[in-house]
């Protein structure tokens, strides 16, 4: 029986990625040699906001590009997996004696990283920008005049050009601008009938967008630059240019180099210092380049959530080496999912609150604002909330809940002795508050985040919805910073980010601490988890849907 799959597709694909991600890590090296030297190029105030821009910009694009080298490579080993699997189930599938021998493993890729480092600190430049001789050779007489207030930029223009020069041969090259390779592997799978077909194009379609997003990062880059450059050469023409009538009575020599422009005095200083540094910092206040030192722009170079998706394909987990290819389908959706680790987390902007019921507007607008405040999805918050005190306090009225809290707080002492005694109880002690918080998770919360809760102890939950509702959001952070560095992809190719909090706010740390070593969550806090979801599409129902909330 013959499964009629072509692997070819799949090796020849896997080629082409790797060798793609050569081209990219040829660009890389260029890159980085050609930004090496330049540090200090935008000189120090008043080019800060440039600097903090450009360093910022300029470091994201540099980790996207990390992240769509690993992703190229690692979706190159699985498109070698899956066609090995394919060639081998074929093989099984033969039958006789005279069948060629078995189809052997692909070499799969090592596990490195792409040596691309950070751009060097663009501030802090040696230059002046403006030095005046003999006038600025004396620091005492610089504080008795304006010269010691004057601001004038001293970027590198050699610094400037090589920086501008780089990002834009970065941006031009072949694995970026020129490079039809994702796009003609996209359609080579156009032919082959496999249940993971979709989602591998739809792979290659992201790290298609990936590219695309990084040219034109880069490109913004490279203008951006280039803008500095040519404003601060045609700035420090004009400042040369005034030089002679801010100081008319002197004998005035100008000359230029790459961070400042010098003039020199000659004979004995009668003009007005004040009025001649006013002149002189006029030329800049008046000058194009203050604005866009002001107000920098890189057109094009905010990547976006590009760098997210990048990752979530460099983690996706492989395939096994099965030779069964139903192994394959493995694929589907795990990128969807592990791309809810690496995104940004969804924040709520109110529309009208109104259309929600004002029983629970008091819980929806707390859910709301400590979840955008914490980084935590609000409709997770809400969906814990639901999951844990919702229907006890909405049935009962708040009176009732908060004599119930009262109940469990004098008795927690007992409580806890009778646990630690093995005479019934728990050592943990009783929950209070709508989200059942437990004295100890309370207090671990607390020390994480002190600014939040310096006024805040447990007994505080009792009758107190918005704290508990507080103090619930930041759990939910204090797991996400603790255990969200150690998942491995296993697991997050099989849960969302949501999921897992959820899971793991029901389980407690040592429970937790067991998922991430054995790649699994357990099958209570897969219940809890469930229920979770549940009440996350019916806060999604309620917060976003209704129209009260924009998810952003």
């Amino acid at each position: 029986m013959r499964l009629d799959i072509d692997v070819q597709v799949y090796y020849s694909a896997a080629r082409r990625l790797n060798s793609l991600a050569e081209e990219v890590g040829q660009a890389a090296t260029a890159l980085g040699t050609g930004v090496r030297g330049t540090a200090g190029m935008g000189g120090a105030d008043p080019a800060t906001a440039w600097n903090s821009a450009y360093q910022r910009l300029a470091d994201d694009v540099i980790d996207t590009v990390r992240a769509y080298w690993s992703a190229l490579r690692r979706l190159s080993d699985i498109l070698n997996i899956c066609g090995w699997n394919w060639d081998t189930a074929e093989h099984n599938a033969l039958i006789g004696k005279n069948k060629s021998a078995a189809p052997a493993k692909p070499t799969l890729n090592t596990a490195s990283e792409l040596n691309l480092p950070h751009v060097p600190e663009p501030g802090n430049g040696s230059g002046l920008g403006l030095f005046i001789d003999p006038l600025m050779a004396t620091p005492l007489f610089m504080v008795g005049t304006s010269l010691g207030g004057l601001r004038i930029p001293g970027g590198d223009i050699h610094r400037l050009e090589a920086a501008a020069t780089a990002w834009n041969a970065f941006a031009i090259s072949d694995p970026f601008e020129t490079s039809p390779a994702l796009r003609q592997i996209s359609d080579s799978f156009g032919a082959i009938n496999a249940p993971e077909v979709m989602d591998i194009q739809e792979i290659l379609i992201t790290l298609e967008n990936g590219q695309a997003a990084i040219w034109n990062a880069a490109g913004g880059l490279a203008k951006g630059v280039r803008a500095y450059h040519d404003e601060l050469v045609n700035f420090r023409a004009a400042l040369a240019a005034e030089a002679p009538d801010a100081f008319l009575h002197e004998t005035v020599t100008v000359t230029t180099t790459a961070t400042e422009v010098r003039i020199t005095l000659t004979g004995k200083i009668t003009d007005n210092i004040d009025t001649a540094a006013t002149a002189l910092e006029n030329v800049f206040t008046r000058h194009p380049l203050s604005g866009l030192l002001r107000t920098p722009v890189f057109g094009g170079a905010e990547s976006g959530d590009i760098i997210g998706r990048m990752r979530s394909i460099a983690e996706i987990p492989l395939v096994p080496e099965s030779g069964n290819q139903q192994d394959n389908t493995r694929l589907d959706g795990a990128m969807a999912t592990i791309e809810t680790w690496e995104a940004a987390p969804t924040t709520l902007s109110a529309v009208d609150v109104s259309k929600i019921d004002p029983t629970l507007r008091p819980w929806t607008e707390a859910a709301v604002t400590y979840g955008n405040q914490a980084g935590i999805d609000p409709r997770l918050v809400l969906a814990i909330v639901a999951n844990e005190g919702a229907t006890r306090t909405l049935q009962g009225g708040s009176g009732l809940s908060d004599e119930y809290d009262i109940g469990r707080y004098l008795t927690d002492p007992a409580r806890v002795a009778g646990g630690y005694l093995g005479i019934g109880g728990n050592k943990e002690g009783n929950s209070l508050g709508l989200t059942n918080m437990k004295e100890n998770t309370f207090n671990d919360v607390k020390a994480a985040f002190p600014d939040q809760f310096k006024n805040d102890d447990w007994h505080d939950l009792i009758g107190n919805n918005d704290l508990a509702i507080k103090a619930t959001t930041y759990k939910l952070k204090l797991i996400e910073n603790q255990f969200g560095p150690q998942v491995h992809d296993d697991i997050k190719s099989k849960y969302t980010l949501n999921q897992f909090l959820a899971a793991s706010y029901n389980a407690g740390d040592k429970e937790t601490s067991r998922y991430v070593q054995t790649g699994s969550i357990g099958p209570a806090a897969t219940s809890y988890m469930e229920r979770a979801t549940q009440h996350f599409n019916h806060a999604q129902d309620l917060l976003c849907s209704s129209g009260a909330y924009i998810c952003n």
